[in-house]
């Protein structure tokens, strides 16, 4: 799993956490697809606490984790959408990318 698909996980943790309140299931079942994802989201704050870089984490936490947009993101960020879009967001994949490697 590459950095990216990684991050995507982090993306869909509030909506699986919702669909499981829903879901016609158990109680020991909701249980415990609780504690696996919050696990996970766990998991993925460490790996952001790890960043170095001030700038990767604001946009892996907002894009990633809030799904907010990029013209969102380069307003918080006083950059342009496309700057953001493009290198600020590659560098963030690539500091999470090395975190990863560096966790195995």
């Amino acid at each position: 799993m590459n950095a990216k698909q990684w991050l995507m996980r982090a993306n869909k943790i509030d909506i699986l956490l919702k669909s499981v309140h829903t879901a016609k299931i158990s109680v020991d079942e909701r249980r415990k697809y609780m504690l696996e994802l919050k696990s996970v989201r766990s998991e993925i704050f460490k790996v952001i606490q790890k960043i170095d870089n001030y700038t990767s984490q604001v946009i892996i936490i907002e894009r990633y984790i809030n799904r907010k947009s990029w013209s969102e993101i380069a307003l918080k960020l006083n950059y342009s959408t496309n700057w953001v879009k493009t290198r600020l967001n590659s560098q963030a994949v690539k500091d999470v990318e090395r975190i990863l490697n560096e966790c195995k």
